[in-house]
């Protein structure tokens, strides 16, 4: 049979049908040669009888009609069929009853109609055979658009083998549902990421408000008390309320981070310039420890980035290693390149961190067991690391305890740099 599994269809389908009758045709035109054989031994046959007839009983007639079966003198037509006439064997005698005929055709009708209940029974299995494979697809597409649009996963997937016309159909249709698939895990995350953010503004916001409201009772409760105490917890609530103010929006843009509704304003500039900027509003913190900043560079680096993101991504790097350095210490921050990076380390003689932490710190909200800042929510470092994988970088940390920490910012050189 015609292998199914390649090109189209409708061709395969012709080609069959036209093999089939092709078949019968030359059955058929065999069988029709035998019959016409039969027939053909049947009339000789007959004529060896009768001149052996007459030719007992007349040999001179005998002989005087072997003419007329070589086609070689007519005979007698007319009285032959008017005496014949007389016994029913005229032009009105049906091939059925000319036993001449009838004999030869009862052996072969039998054959002609296998043939054609063959070629019509070899049709329907062509059919069935062609149309099976296409159904089955049909009907397996139709199990996986019901699923995606019930938004279940395809518990019976199977490996994609057709390869007929539905071939680059249904590798569309593959692609469009992983599409929507991942489309729809995206919006479950989100959403998802969305709740755990709304749940961490309100777990954060909990504390100063609950400081605010109970400043606020204790001025309520005490009317008679002197400016200076009114004038103290007046400031302790306004420290409160821009902690609120930083908190909030810290956390929004932590959350623009993770939804990739950042619009970052690329553009081919000085990284040197970028490390600095990042390093001018940290200096009069590192001067309140008498910390020394130290930055060198063996020349200046072009990349292609947001200057304004990155610079803050290196800040909570940089303000994270001047809050875990005793006073007196030293940060260093070197720039230089590979022949596929742009490198950003970041060293301190701090603390350092435990090995069990180090896997952690990256984490949003995550506060080592040694922070001895009250006011940090631990999102400095997850906010870097948000913005530098949006720049084709990674960050990665060696620490030892009591030694420091060293933090490296790998940036991949690209056609745009």
């Amino acid at each position: 049979m015609i292998p199914f599994q390649n090109k189209d269809e409708r061709l395969k389908i012709i080609r069959y049908i036209i093999l089939i009758l092709v078949m019968q045709s030359i059955l058929s035109i065999i069988i029709f040669s035998m019959f016409v054989n039969n027939i053909n031994n049947n009339i000789i046959q007959k004529s060896y009888e009768i001149v052996g007839q007459v030719y007992e009983k007349d040999k001179e007639l005998g002989i005087e009609i072997i003419p007329i079966f070589t086609d070689k003198m007519k005979g007698n037509e007319i009285l032959g069929k008017n005496i014949l006439s007389q016994y029913s064997y005229d032009d009105s005698l049906s091939y059925r009853e000319n036993p001449t005929i009838a004999n030869a055709f009862d052996g072969y009708k039998i054959l002609f109609l296998s043939i054609t209940v063959g070629s019509i029974i070899f049709l329907i299995i062509g059919v069935i055979y062609f149309f099976n494979p296409l159904y089955k697809e049909v009907k397996y597409l139709t199990y996986r658009a019901e699923n995606v649009i019930e938004s279940r996963n395809c518990d019976k997937f199977k490996e994609h083998k057709y390869e007929g016309s539905l071939d680059k159909f249904i590798l569309k249709f593959s692609i469009m549902e992983e599409r929507i698939y991942n489309s729809i895990s995206m919006l479950y995350d989100e959403k998802l990421n969305l709740k755990n953010i709304i749940n961490d503004i309100s777990h954060q916001l909990k504390t100063p408000l609950m400081a605010l409201s109970m400043y606020n009772e204790i001025l309520l409760d005490h009317v008679d008390m002197d400016n200076k105490d009114i004038e103290k917890f007046i400031l302790l609530s306004k420290e409160q309320l821009e902690r609120m103010e930083w908190l909030v929006k810290t956390l929004l843009k932590y959350a623009r981070l993770e939804s990739n509704v950042v619009e970052y304003h690329k553009e081919k500039f000085s990284m040197k310039n970028t490390i600095e900027e990042s390093i001018n509003p940290l200096i009069i913190k590192a001067n309140e420890k008498n910390q020394r900043i130290e930055f060198k560079y063996d020349k200046d680096i072009v990349l292609y980035h947001d200057r304004k993101w990155i610079a803050e991504a290196l800040s909570n790097i940089i303000k994270n290693a001047i809050e875990h350095t005793k006073n007196g210490g030293h940060i260093f921050i070197e720039l230089y390149e590979t022949p596929i990076s742009v490198r950003i380390s970041i060293k301190d003689n701090g603390e350092g961190i435990e090995k069990s932490e180090i896997n952690k710190i990256f984490n949003r909200f995550y506060k080592g067991e040694n922070s001895i800042n009250p006011t940090s929510i631990g999102i400095g470092l997850c906010l870097s690391k948000a913005i530098i994988k949006a720049h084709n970088g990674d960050i990665s940390v060696e620490s030892e305890v009591g030694v420091g920490s060293t933090f490296y910012i790998n940036f991949l050189k690209t056609i745009n740099n």
